[in-house]
């Protein structure tokens, strides 16, 4: 039998996580995201932070989708970081923006024509009263900094959110994508080597790893297209 840190044991634990580094290139590849017609001008809403307005701590649904979320702290910025971050990779797809400044004002005249909106009201008739094609908006439900170094966290960044593009013209829901997780160490995942390699074997903070988490997610966003549009 080999000992615990014999040679066999060692070239053991090598294959294993060299199997898992081409088993996570095999399957890291993403559907291309396909193209929509009619969607050509957008408007980014920030993201809401739903702890602040439940608590955290607090099991709660999202807004559009109805999918349940457990609240936690939201880190001052958080909520501005994950907008920055989505407006700049919508706007790189070919998309034109309006200003969320100008929308502002749309937004008062849309609460002032109906009160009660839901948010995913609110966000459509903002986007109508604009003329633009399209809204996509997001919320923020835990974004919680690592406790600890870059090599020794007591505790890992944490997030969760989810986000939404909806068309103006019906409310459908056009494309959607949910995060909630906590940076895990290659330990606890093999097959997510891509990850561990990409992040040099260290803990990130909650900007770098929500960042992440986006990114991956808007891989799936729709571009702008003459093909008709394919709803959920």
């Amino acid at each position: 039998m080999a000992r615990p840190n014999s040679p066999a044991r060692s070239a053991g634990l090598a294959a294993v996580f060299f199997a898992a580094l081409l088993s996570s290139c095999a399957t890291s590849g993403r559907a291309p995201a396909r193209p929509v017609s009619g969607l050509g001008t957008l408007l980014v809403v920030p993201f809401t932070d739903m702890s602040a307005l439940s608590g955290p701590g607090v099991t709660v649904r999202s807004p559009i989708s109805g999918s349940v979320f457990t609240t936690g702290g939201v880190a001052e910025g958080g909520a501005e970081a994950l907008t920055r971050t989505l407006t700049a990779s919508v706007s790189a797809l070919g998309y034109t923006l309006a200003s969320y400044e100008d929308a502002i004002g749309a937004r008062s005249l849309a609460l002032d024509a109906k009160k009660g909106l839901s948010d995913k009201d609110l966000a459509l008739e903002t986007a109508r009263k604009m003329g633009v094609d399209g809204v996509v908006t997001g919320f923020v439900y835990r974004y919680e900094e690592r406790v600890g170094t870059t090599y020794a966290a007591e505790k890992p960044a944490s997030a969760a959110f989810d986000v939404f593009l909806l068309r103006a013209s019906d409310g459908a829901v056009i494309w959607s994508a949910r995060f909630d997780e906590a940076q895990k160490p290659l330990s606890d995942n093999l097959l997510d080597v891509s990850a561990f390699v990409k992040r040099h074997a260290s803990w990130i903070t909650v900007e770098e790893f929500a960042r992440e988490g986006l990114t991956a997610k808007l891989a799936g966003f729709p571009v702008p297209g003459a093909s008709k549009p394919q709803e959920k």
